[in-house]
């Protein structure tokens, strides 16, 4: 198992229901693109953030809460007081964005308009301009957190165009996590974990640009892109040419040496701007052929674990806790299937049969929670 899928893994196991999200760290690190995080308060949108940039070893980090007060000295570095003296106009870098690896700015956009656009060449150039001197950062991507995404105007656009991941952050749902969350130690990280070296992110890096691009999703691609501009939709040239980083990242992360059709989903994370955007893409990827077989796996897979916790449980107390949670999941999951076997007019035998499955174990959950025989429940 390759590395940084094993720290998603062990992020996961302490950070419940944010597998999509440690993922897209992982996709910013190694493709260099930077990420938001959009979602109230309480969500653990910066316990995400610090756990996973503290997995890389030696690396600097920098932290900072952004107010609308907040000056670009705060984030960038005090004016050197020896350069002063030179008639010169340079900044103390050491400890700050400039200076660290991974940067975390919670409420991004409540910054000012100075510091967004000191922040927008360390962001994009990875360059800063100290006096007369152009400086490299380090910075191999930001993380940003806000409570609601405003795309704004001018540099404020350019400044939200620069977070080329963006993911909706929302509380936990799932009962067994929730159970789990008043079970865990706290906030608290532990320093045990698995870590990486900035040597081993440069190797993976360049190992990302090896994975080939097929035609056929290029094709798919921009077949996206002018259907989703036609609809109104924002998407910059540079948002476009980078999602293909991404995809290469994605697969890179299953094992894989080329894109294949399922790594097109990543553009769900990429290309909204509004979240009212994000259906709109889940929707043009289903118009431009994404296979739905893609997704009713995911989803008899997800079906069948449900089923085989029930199945293993023997606690009836427990059964009847669970059963209500597991019904509706699985009724959810065997509506969506039905959805998608109609939108193919009943064509595709396998989906026909998963459908199927995923009735039968529903079946078998309620029989096995009020403790009756299937052939009583027809």
């Amino acid at each position: 198992m390759h590395k940084l899928l094993h720290i998603q893994q062990e992020i996961c196991s302490r950070i419940f229901e944010r597998e999509e999200l440690v993922e897209g760290l992982t996709l910013g690190a190694l493709t260099g693109q930077h990420v938001l995080l959009v979602g109230p308060p309480g969500t653990g949108k910066s316990m995400v953030a610090h756990e996973f940039c503290r997995r890389l070893a030696g690396g600097r980090y920098f932290s900072y809460l952004m107010t609308r007060y907040t000056r670009p000295e705060e984030i960038i570095g005090n004016v050197s007081l020896k350069g002063l003296e030179r008639d010169e106009f340079l900044r103390v870098l050491t400890g700050k964005t400039a200076d660290a690896h991974f940067v975390f700015l919670d409420e991004v956009f409540l910054a000012n308009s100075s510091c967004a656009n000191a922040l927008l060449t360390i962001m994009n150039e990875r360059v800063i301009h100290n006096g007369t001197f152009v400086q490299p950062v380090p910075l191999l991507f930001l993380v940003g957190a806000c409570n609601r995404l405003s795309v704004g105007e001018g540099e404020w656009q350019a400044f939200v165009d620069r977070f080329l991941l963006r993911f909706e952050v929302g509380y936990l749902e799932d009962t067994g996590s929730l159970a789990r969350l008043l079970s865990n130690p706290g906030s608290t990280f532990r320093e045990e974990g698995t870590s990486f070296s900035l040597a081993e992110l440069e190797c993976w890096q360049k190992e990302v640009q090896e994975v080939q691009l097929p035609q056929v999703i290029v094709g798919k691609l921009i077949n996206l892109l002018c259907r989703l501009r036609n609809q109104g939709m924002v998407i910059s040239d540079r948002r476009f040419r980078e999602t293909g980083n991404l995809l290469r990242a994605k697969a890179y992360l299953a094992g894989r040496d080329g894109v294949e059709v399922e790594d097109l989903q990543v553009v769900v994370h990429a290309w909204w701007q509004r979240p009212e955007e994000r259906l709109m893409v889940v929707e043009a990827l289903q118009v431009i052929n994404l296979p739905y077989e893609v997704k009713a796996r995911e989803l008899l897979t997800r079906a069948k674990a449900i089923a085989h916790k029930v199945e293993v449980m023997d606690n009836r107390a427990r059964l009847k806790a669970v059963a209500n949670d597991s019904n509706y999941k699985l009724t959810e999951i065997y509506e969506e299937l039905t959805a998608m076997h109609k939108a193919l007019n009943h064509q595709d035998p396998w989906l026909g049969e998963a459908t199927k499955q995923v009735d039968q174990l529903r079946v078998a959950v309620i029989s096995k929670c009020l403790g009756l025989n299937q052939a009583e429940l027809h």
